[in-house]
């Protein structure tokens, strides 16, 4: 019985609920075993085509169920189970799973960030808005009279929370802001 490993990055469609349609990379491995694959190269792309096809096969189910992409990689035994079935008809047993991630893809990735930051604004109050508009008026007026100033982003390119142009790294997630 020969057994082998076989590294998959499976890129899909997703209808997420708080955004829509976003393009997922599933990244993970799987190990088989089977009495009638030793693990050639034919082999492995064999296995990832079956395992690439049963995961887009349960993504829509996940989706159905207003699941967002954020939380798919709990729900790593219900894309196993999708996968092992997958694999029965064709004497082949899924001895070992694992999801390494779940992310949007590059696009995706980017559109998710513009909605978190208008997410953000949009819960902003007035007074929060007018502040930062002053800020940022202020910075170009020094700016013109040849002023060098130093700011920061007005809001955390990692979680999206307003910064208020002032501080080196983010008060929410603590990730540099400069």
């Amino acid at each position: 019985m020969g057994s082998f490993n076989v590294g998959f990055e499976v890129e899909s469609n997703y209808a997420d609920p708080d955004y829509r349609y976003i393009g997922v990379k599933v990244i993970g491995e799987v190990t088989v075993s089977s009495n009638d694959h030793d693990g050639s190269e034919q082999d492995q792309k064999y296995v990832k085509d079956i395992t690439s096809l049963a995961i887009m096969d349960v993504l829509p189910e996940l989706s159905r169920e207003n699941i967002s992409y954020r939380d798919l990689i709990m729900h790593k035994d219900r894309i196993l189970s999708a996968v092992s079935e997958s694999f029965t008809s064709k004497n082949i047993t899924v001895t070992s799973f694992s999801l390494m991630n779940i992310v949007p893809d590059e696009d995706s990735g980017k559109m998710i960030e513009q909605m978190d930051k208008m997410n953000t604004i949009s819960k902003m109050s007035p007074e929060e808005l007018v502040k930062i508009q002053q800020e940022q008026m202020a910075a170009v007026e020094a700016m013109k009279e040849g002023a060098t100033v130093t700011t920061f982003p007005k809001f955390c390119p990692n979680c999206g929370t307003p910064t208020g142009g002032t501080g080196k790294f983010c008060s929410s997630c603590g990730s540099r802001l400069g």
